[in-house]
């Protein structure tokens, strides 16, 4: 697998894997990410009471991994020819990456054919739910 690396200007002590997890475990990731490590999908009538963060990524389980520690996501493209490892960052990491990967020099918005850099693999949640960003690693 193919692993992105995004926001490169960032703080490095801000997107080290073990400041990531710390972040992860303060957000609404923690009990995904728990789960994830458990190595149990609880079933889907377990889960009635979890909010909607948590079922939205219930339904992408099989695409989530725990990797040293981090909640990251496996994408790939639609045609299977572009694979990342996407670190889930949490949503106090989301306005930092998207400022850093469109600021500066070479950031700014090109529109969205132009814009498939390391913000393109911004993911988000279904349709009428809060945001989720991710970043690649």
């Amino acid at each position: 697998m193919r692993i992105l690396v995004a926001a490169a200007a960032v703080t490095a002590n801000s997107w080290e894997r073990h400041a990531m997890r710390r972040e992860q475990l303060t957000d609404d990731f923690r009990t995904v990410l728990r789960d994830l490590e458990a190595g149990q999908r609880p079933e889907l009538r377990d889960i009635s009471d979890r909010g909607p963060t948590y079922k939205s990524y219930w339904t992408q389980w099989k695409s989530l991994a725990v990797r040293d520690g981090v909640l990251e996501r496996h994408w790939e493209s639609a045609d299977g020819n572009k694979k990342a490892a996407q670190v889930v960052i949490s949503c106090s990491k989301a306005k930092e990456m998207l400022v850093e990967t469109n600021g500066g020099t070479f950031g700014g918005h090109f529109g969205n054919n132009k814009s498939q850099g390391p913000a393109a693999l911004l993911s988000a949640a279904p349709k009428g739910r809060r945001r989720e960003a991710v970043s690649t690693v």
